[in-house]
Parts: structure tokens; C-alpha cells; sequence
């Protein structure tokens, strides 16, 4: 008997938690007592929480976390996280996570009014779940569909979906569709601003409208950039993270705060934009070594902050 082979369970246990779950599965062809010991459901649990943050198993038709581990989680549980759509100046945001047994891809949109602190509107776009024993990757629609990852970049297409959208260009029946569905979502809360935009014809609002009612369209096929985790440290004023922004008749907008390399600059990167300032240009600089110390009367509203005086400025600052 080798030394291996002589330690208890409970320490091979521990030991194979440290493996990729790639080099367990190794372990378990050596022998029968290692491959029983690799099977073990408190080792899966450890790996689905450490490599996937999963740690229920409620809503799940998998009786065990090493099924939901080989099933789901090894093939699709990187996929976790916000994804961006390249090469559109309007963008689009995609926000994918397990929940409720499933792994759900969500399109995430700004409320259609002006306010910045409404929800944000989820769109749903797939889910991936197991059934009948598989796991199925399936479109918005019920279709079966497909997503593949390759390094940070991400595929996702339903051929179904696909080929029934045989026409080049958005109808009148798909865009008042959209819209029957959009206002019917906001169950009577339609902005009194965003409706006097839309009644005066302007014409940022009716574009952008356009575009989403376009995007939503081809959901059935998208070519998505992984959005990276932002940098950032304890003593920066604002938390690195995404925020909604507002940008005057395009409405609200996703901004991703980071921190510059070098750790003096926090820069807003648009992951959803406009024909002005598209998505992924920069439109946000902070400077972190000139800091403004303002008093809680100086923050009250966005007139008193305008009103401030910048001593690293020759004008007040701008808001």
C-alpha cells in the first residue's frame, strides 16, 4: 500500500480540495478507494462554491452537487458575470448568473424614464438548465439554442429564432410589438418627460427606441465581450463598479467606473451609449489627486454642487 493510500478519507479529502476538478476527476481512475473517495459530496460542494460561488441546491433537479458540477457548472458556469455587446454605439449589457436552478442570461436595459434611481428593466435573453437527465441551453422564445465561450468573448445564437427572422430590417408590427410590450412593463409609470419627447418627435428618443426594438429582434444571435472586474482600492471616493448615468435626450445610460493603472484616475466607461459618445469611449476622468472637500450643505442638491468652487479650476464645477 502506497503512502498515499494510507491516509484516511477525511485528509484525501482535504487534500483533493486544493485539485482543479479536471485533476480529481484524474485521481479517480487510480483505484477504486480513491475513486469512491473522489465522489465524495462534500468535496463537490467545496468545488462548485470555490469555482462557481454555488452553494444550493434548491430549484435544481440535480440531486447532488457533483451533478450539478459535471452538467452544468463545468461546461457553463464560467460564463457567470456581465458581458458587453462590441462594435454598436448603443451597446448592449448582458448580466448572466444562476438562480432558481437555472443559469439565466438577462439583457439589462435603463428604465425608460429619465430618473436615475428606477430599477433597471431585465429583459430575459436564455437559460440554461437540466431536464430530462441533459442540460439544455434555451432562447427566450423555449427554442433549443447554443453558447460557446472562447476566452473572454462569448457566442450565443438559436437557429430557430434565427431563420425565422428572414427580413433585413425592423417592420412597423415588430417595433409597435416592442413598444405594446414596453409600456405594458412600465404599468402606468410612463414618464410624463419621456412622453413629451415622444409626442414632440424628438429625434434621439425615437432612434434609440428604434434601436432597442432592432436589438431585441436579433437577440437570436449576439457576439458578446466579457466585461472585466474593476480595479479599485479601499481609500477611492467612489467604489469601482457600473452605474447608471444620464445623457440629456438619449436617456440613461451604463457607465463602468474603473481605476486607472497607475491609481489616480477613476474613468467611466460607457457600456452603452449613443451616436455622440458610443459605447466603450471614455466619458468620465476623476482626478484622485486633487480631491474637493465638500461640506454636507455644499452636497445638498446638483445647483449647490454647481456653485462650488474648484481651486484646481478657473470655473466651478461642472456637473
Amino acid at each position: 500500500m502506497t503512502e498515499l493510500e494510507s491516509l484516511p478519507n477525511e485528509l484525501l479529502i482535504y487534500i483533493l480540495k486544493f485539485l482543479d476538478s479536471t485533476d480529481v476527476i484524474k485521481v479517480a481512475q487510480t483505484c477504486k478507494r480513491l475513486l469512491q473517495i473522489c465522489q465524495a459530496e462534500i468535496l463537490w460542494q467545496h468545488l462548485c462554491q470555490r469555482d462557481f460561488k454555488f452553494c444550493s441546491l434548491r430549484g435544481w433537479s440535480c440531486s447532488s452537487f457533483h451533478e450539478v458540477y459535471g452538467k452544468v457548472l463545468y461546461h457553463y458556469g464560467k460564463f457567470q458575470g456581465f458581458w458587453k455587446l462590441p462594435g454598436n454605439a448603443y451597446g448592449m449589457l448582458v448580466h448572466i448568473k444562476v438562480e432558481n436552478g437555472q443559469i439565466v442570461g438577462h439583457v439589462i436595459q435603463p428604465p425608460l424614464s429619465w430618473n436615475v434611481v428606477d430599477p433597471v428593466r431585465l429583459k430575459p435573453l436564455f437559460i440554461i438548465t437540466v431536464r430530462d437527465n441533459e442540460c439544455v441551453v434555451l432562447c427566450r422564445q423555449g427554442c433549443s439554442a447554443q453558447i460557446k465561450m472562447e476566452s473572454e468573448k462569448a457566442t450565443f445564437k438559436c437557429e430557430t429564432c434565427l431563420g425565422d427572422n428572414k427580413f433585413p430590417h425592423i417592420s412597423e408590427q415588430i417595433l409597435l410589438a416592442w413598444l405594446e410590450e414596453e409600456l405594458e412593463s412600465l404599468r402606468g409609470n410612463f414618464d410624463q418627460r419621456m412622453l413629451r419627447h415622444f409626442l414632440q418627435g424628438n429625434v434621439s428618443f425615437l432612434h434609440r427606441i428604434y434601436n432597442l426594438a432592432e436589438q431585441t429582434r436579433y437577440w437570436s444571435s449576439l457576439q458578446l465581450t466579457k466585461v472585466p472586474e474593476p480595479r479599485g482600492f479601499s481609500i477611492s471616493p467612489v467604489t469601482p463598479g457600473i452605474f447608471k448615468g444620464t445623457y440629456g435626450s438619449h436617456g440613461l445610460e451604463f457607465v463602468q467606473i474603473t481605476l486607472s493603472e497607475d491609481g489616480y484616475t477613476l474613468l467611466g466607461n460607457k457600456l452603452t451609449g449613443d451616436p455622440n459618445v458610443p459605447a466603450g469611449e471614455t466619458s468620465l476622468y476623476i482626478d484622485l489627486r486633487q480631491p474637493i472637500r465638500l461640506t454636507t450643505d455644499e452636497q445638498r442638491n446638483i445647483d449647490s454642487l454647481k456653485e462650488c468652487y474648484c481651486p484646481y479650476s478657473s470655473s466651478s464645477i461642472s456637473v
